[in-house]
This record gives structure tokens, C-alpha cells and sequence, in this order.
């Protein structure tokens, strides 16, 4: 992993981040592979959504700029979930392995700061902060379109594709690490 760019900070999302949060959220999504056009209202329905999700983690990664009001430049979602929550062959996958599944619902970093190791960064907390946790093993879930690059950054961290795809995307694979 390279190191992380001087002055990083990783910390929990606040309520009061939501504005930078949906401008970067906007941002990368409407970048390919994704090609997505999220409103504001869209996205603090994504947000409020998450708050009934189980051992929610919700990071953001931010760095002071010069001549930037919004330090915010990456961020990461995860969460524990049940095999059912996911497309049946997936389901019946990750089933045979009875342990807790955490479901990466999110990670992204804005397109001028990649490559820095932000994205692992946030990804050694995300697995950090569940590992830690007293359990016999977790299983870690992580979606994403086939050509986007997170792809390699899920290889280096010990994923494989499941070669199970989203039934409503068809490009986006199920990537899966035993932890």
C-alpha cells in the first residue's frame, strides 16, 4: 500500500458532513463506469437509510486543499447483513459459510486523489474495524461494475469475483474475501 498523502484523516461520517458527502457522491458516480445522476434528495435518502443498518460504518477521508472549502475526498460504507439480502445465487453462497457477512456498500475517491492509497486506506479500516470485533470469521462483500477500478484494488486486497453479477446490473460483479 503507498502511504497516504500528508495531512489524510479518516474519521466517521456527522450529519453536518451530508453537503460534502453529496457533492463527492455526485461527483464520482456521475464518472464512468457508473454514469449516474444523483440528486440531492436522492442521496440523503441513501443516507437516512443507512442509519437502521446493523454495525454500520460509515467513513470519510478527508485532506485540507488549497482553495477548498470541501477537505472531503473519500468515503466508505459497510455494514453487517444476512445472506438473503442478496441475489439468490449469491444467497445461497454465502450460506454455506455461517459466519457474519459485511456488505461494502460504498467506497469511492474523488478522481483527482486516486491512486494515493486512499481507497485502501479506507478499506484496512473498514476490515479493521470488524475484524477487531470477537468472532470466529467474517465473510466481506464488496459489488462493483466489472471495468471500474476497483476491481484491482479488491484483488490486492484478497477478494475474488464470485462470478455472480447484480440481476439489475448486469455489469456489476459480487467480489467475496473470508476474512
Amino acid at each position: 500500500m503507498r502511504k497516504a498523502p500528508e495531512g489524510l484523516q479518516v474519521r466517521p461520517y456527522r450529519a453536518e458532513d451530508f453537503r460534502s458527502f453529496y457533492q463527492l457522491y455526485a461527483k464520482v458516480f456521475a464518472e464512468p463506469p457508473w454514469n449516474e445522476n444523483w440528486t440531492e434528495a436522492a442521496v440523503r435518502k441513501e443516507v437516512l437509510g443507512y442509519e437502521d443498518k446493523k454495525n454500520l460504518n460509515f467513513l470519510l477521508a478527508t485532506l485540507p486543499r488549497n482553495g477548498s472549502k470541501n477537505p472531503l475526498v473519500g468515503f466508505s460504507v459497510a455494514y453487517e447483513t444476512q445472506p438473503e439480502a442478496f441475489p439468490p445465487r449469491l444467497t445461497r453462497l454465502l450460506a454455506q459459510f455461517r459466519m457474519p457477512i459485511v456488505y461494502g456498500d460504498e467506497l469511492a475517491v474523488d478522481s483527482e486523489f486516486r491512486g494515493l492509497g486512499i481507497g485502501s486506506m479506507l478499506m484496512g479500516r473498514r476490515f479493521s474495524s470488524f475484524e477487531d470485533s470477537p468472532r470466529e470469521g467474517i465473510i466481506f462483500v464488496g459489488r462493483t461494475d466489472i471495468n471500474s477500478k476497483m476491481v484491482p484494488l479488491y484483488e490486492r486486497l484478497g477478494y475474488e469475483n464470485s462470478a455472480i453479477n447484480d440481476p439489475e446490473y448486469n455489469s456489476r460483479y459480487y467480489f467475496i474475501k473470508r476474512a
